[in-house]
């Protein structure tokens, strides 16, 4: 049946008359998520993976900002066949390869998954065809002066590109350049 939006007494008559229930429309609440500056002498990234499917066709995608919220770098990325903790995980990899390839150390990471979240707090990886991902976040962040936290709100990054193949924008002296990188089809 077709949902509607507005709807007035003569509407309800006329459905009424042709024995027709009406279905009203489901109120979903707005979330603010809001984003904050990393502090001084410190950048932030934000990544994201998603998946259509669980599993099914992924991408993945992130931004880094500086201490005044410019931003520095922004990718995005084809991963192919995957689930989205998968997705997850390795979005937060390539964005800390990238954090490491622009000599960023101090570093201020938001995820909104929280398994990956709780991998990260506690130490430890719960799936181990993850595991080498894991073990090359864990080598590349031991050096790095890190801090941790989520925002939560799924689709909230970046979706361009991501399921279709990988674009990159990079920020060098004030000019954003864009890098389309090639990616195989599965």
């Amino acid at each position: 049946m077709t949902r509607f939006k507005k709807f007035n007494q003569h509407d309800a008559y006329i459905l009424g008359c042709l024995n027709v229930n009406p279905i009203p429309i489901q109120q979903h609440p707005i979330h603010l998520i809001t984003w904050s500056k990393p502090l001084l002498g410190r950048v932030k990234l934000n990544t994201d993976g998603s998946c259509l499917g669980n599993p099914g066709m992924s991408g993945a995608g992130g931004v880094i900002r500086d201490m005044q919220g410019s931003v520095l770098l922004v990718f995005s990325m084809n991963l192919g066949y995957g689930d989205g903790t998968k997705a997850e995980l390795r979005v937060l990899l390539e964005g800390i390869k990238r954090c490491k390839e622009l000599n960023l150390s101090a570093l201020d990471i938001e995820v909104d998954s929280q398994v990956v979240l709780s991998w990260l707090q506690k130490n430890r990886c719960r799936i181990w065809y993850l595991e080498d991902y894991w073990e090359e976040i864990q080598e590349l962040i031991k050096d790095m002066d890190y801090k941790l936290s989520t925002y939560l709100g799924k689709g909230m990054l970046l979706r361009i590109g991501l399921l279709g193949g990988g674009q990159e924008w990079v920020m060098r002296n004030g000019e954003i350049r864009r890098i389309l990188l090639l990616c195989c089809e599965v």
